[in-house]
């Protein structure tokens, strides 16, 4: 038998693997692209529902009163008019990974916590790699993956967005196993090798350990927001109806923390001096200063869905323009929408096309 406390390390160290893993399958890979269907007129039905004023919280409907309730004619009724939702509605605000990550840590280490459980109450010290493979894989495949066939099963949720997710439970208990294999305390001889072991591996694993979940938590905070990086104006590409096309502008985004970005716009125009306009808003709707423009002194933007977000520039109060940027699903390019009107009142729309020149 093993005690638990002699597995921390392959217990935070497999958490941390997965950890990185699982952000590179869910952010990188293209894999669960379709696990969640675009709604064929979102606008209005999020219109709609925002009337409603639904609290957050998990909903069913049509919903019985009671379980005698679903031989209820009008029930029946209603279920067979369709359509029939089981939907989960959230806080509105900024996307915030944060949260997420820091729960979704704390359950890979509760799982390496059961893996070391039932591996170490029945496998001794000095068992060999392919054993405790075995043991420590299997239970982690179980806590990651098993439970997951209940949502297809009850709430009809897609069998091939759950047997993804599986998968993905499948490839997160082999690198358990792996970890476990290879810090599994050795045989006790006149000294505890599961003692040996730590001061043997302790330092290069604790080291990997902070390096992988360091770079985890940047490739995440990155990866939550595309617009992050540096963009480069097509001017070939883009089309102009209000004003002169620039020689050039360079866009650079970057994190600013409490959910905000800070945008640096840097332009040189067809005649007159370069300029360079600078912004820090959050995706709020409230409005945030603007330096450095000569005819916009506070921007607000909102988030419209997970690649597209909308500005309005604001003059001494009044909205001047709006920009609709989107960012493409291979995240190389973005499309800004420029919808304004000229001093002669007549309004114009600019769509622009930014090439992406670096991811920071």
């Amino acid at each position: 038998m093993v005690p638990i406390m002699s597995l921390w390390l392959p217990v935070l160290l497999s958490a941390v693997i997965v950890f990185v893993v699982s952000s590179i399958v869910h952010m990188v890979l293209p894999f669960h692209k379709g696990d969640w269907k675009r709604l064929p007129n979102e606008d209005a039905v999020q219109e709609a529902l925002r009337r409603l004023s639904i609290p957050p919280g998990d909903y069913l409907a049509p919903r019985p009163s009671s379980r005698q309730g679903m031989k209820d004619p009008e029930f029946i009724a209603k279920m067979n008019a369709g359509p029939v939702l089981i939907m989960t509605v959230k806080p509105g605000g900024p996307p915030s990974m944060g949260k997420s990550l820091g729960l979704w840590f704390g359950y890979l280490i509760l799982v390496g916590v059961f893996a070391a459980y039932v591996s170490g109450r029945a496998l001794a010290p000095g068992t060999r790699y392919p054993e405790v493979f075995r043991f420590a894989g299997c239970t982690a495949f179980l806590g990651y993956s098993l439970a997951l066939l209940q949502n297809s099963i009850w709430y009809s949720r897609n069998w091939g967005a759950t047997l993804r997710s599986v998968a993905d439970g499948l490839l997160y208990g082999l690198l358990t196993a792996g970890t476990f294999g290879w810090l599994w305390p050795r045989g006790n001889s006149r000294v505890s090798k599961e003692r040996s072991m730590i001061v043997d591996k302790a330092p290069a694993a604790a080291v990997l350990a902070a390096y992988l979940l360091t770079s985890a938590t940047a490739a995440a905070a990155a990866a939550k927001d595309p617009f992050v990086g540096t963009w480069k104006l097509n001017v070939d590409k883009s089309k102009f109806e209000g004003g002169t096309p620039p020689k050039s502008s360079v866009v650079t985004v970057t994190s600013a923390g409490d959910n905000k970005r800070r945008l640096v716009v840097h332009t040189v125009p067809a005649s007159g001096p370069e300029l360079t306009t600078e912004s820090t808003a959050a995706d709020d709707g409230k409005d945030y200063p603007m330096k450095g423009s000569p005819t916009v002194d506070t921007v607000s933007v909102i988030r419209i869905d997970e690649r597209t977000i909308e500005r309005r520039d604001k003059k001494n109060g009044q909205a001047v323009a709006t920009l609709r940027a989107t960012v493409s699903a291979d995240g190389k390019t973005m499309t800004v929408v420029q919808r304004g009107a000229l001093p002669q009142g007549q309004t114009y729309t600019n769509t622009l096309l930014y090439d992406r020149q670096s991811q920071r």
